[in-house]
């Protein structure tokens, strides 16, 4: 889906999550409320298993 302008929407998503990680109120949190991990770390920890579609059940 894009925008009326032709962007996808998906980048602008993206964008805008970045944005709020970048944020000095943000940063303030880490460590605090919560502990930012990597893709790689939860891959590690949890194997690749998890990055897998669910299997519809029927």
């Amino acid at each position: 889906m894009n925008t009326e302008d032709g962007k996808p929407k998906a980048s602008l998503h993206r964008q805008t999550e970045l944005d709020m990680l970048l944020t000095p109120e943000f940063r303030s949190l880490v460590g605090k409320k919560f502990t930012l991990i990597h893709y790689r770390d939860l891959t590690w920890a949890r194997g690749l298993e998890i990055s897998k579609a669910a299997a519809k059940k029927h």
